[in-house]
């Protein structure tokens, strides 16, 4: 049963603690709330994903998934991986202020799900100019920003006043925890994963079925809504990478716009 968060905001997206607490103890449900007189759904992309990582990496760590972070100081996977916010009606949200600070709701999301995904939403008009548009190479996982810039929170969307980015986008976003590229990059190269040293990107996955991995180890955000959608990812660069992935591989799509942010 989901559980209704009363109105707190009219311009920014709050998950209070009950709603929290509430994902926490039963992650494959949704809880719903509101910002100003719109609804939305919010529901965990993949639930009990550390569990889904050390299984899937079993072979790899036969001491376990811990000893492998703790040998290599990459962080463990998030309990409960990605969050998707899905509003019932196009909603303007506030997701950053005039100084690029994020919104505090919101890095509490990512700091507990990784990357947060909301759709049927759109920045006000002030912000939707882009700084830049980017479309990243087929999966080469990477992330953006560094320990030493200060803006290392990455903000995508897909713009639904834009007449390119108003229609749906031909290739997704897919996002793993750290750890999970670490460990695959020493599967395809037959290394101990506690030998190698962490990388800043990694092209991995070309030969897998990402089909049987995505909502098990990768989570996608497809950028597919109908036309005139809009769409915002928000994620932090020292614990999640990223990378686009070509469904079809002749169709790239088009770049989408990014902010990085404090």
């Amino acid at each position: 049963m989901a559980v209704l968060i009363q109105s707190v905001s009219k311009t920014h997206l709050v998950l209070g603690d009950k709603a929290l607490a509430a994902l926490e103890a039963k992650p494959t449900e949704s809880v719903e709330g509101r910002v100003g007189g719109r609804t939305f759904q919010a529901r965990v992309a993949i639930p009990h994903y550390a569990e889904n990582v050390a299984r899937h990496y079993a072979d790899l760590a036969l001491a376990g998934l811990e000893q492998i972070c703790n040998a290599t100081e990459v962080a463990r996977p998030f309990r409960d991986f990605g969050l998707f916010c899905t509003f019932d009606a196009a909603t303007e949200l506030q997701v950053h202020d005039s100084d690029l600070n994020l919104d505090e709701n919101i890095r509490t999301l990512i700091q507990r799900f990784g990357p947060v995904v909301i759709t049927n939403a759109y920045l006000p008009e002030r912000d939707r100019k882009a700084d830049q548009t980017n479309i990243f190479p087929h999966l080469q996982f990477h992330f953006d920003r560094g320990r030493n810039q200060p803006t290392q929170t990455s903000l995508f969307y897909r713009d639904p006043f834009d007449p390119v980015q108003a229609a749906p986008r031909e290739s997704s976003t897919v996002h793993c925890a750290n750890i999970v590229a670490h460990l695959q990059h020493a599967k395809e190269t037959g290394q101990a994963a506690e030998s190698l040293a962490w990388r800043g990107f990694y092209n991995i996955f070309e030969d897998e079925d990402l089909d049987s991995l995505i909502g098990n180890i990768l989570f996608e955000h497809r950028w597919d809504g109908p036309q005139g959608t809009g769409e915002i990812a928000v994620l932090f660069n020292g614990t999640v990478l990223h990378a686009s992935y070509y469904r079809r591989t002749a169709l790239r799509g088009y770049p989408i716009s990014v902010r990085y942010l404090r």
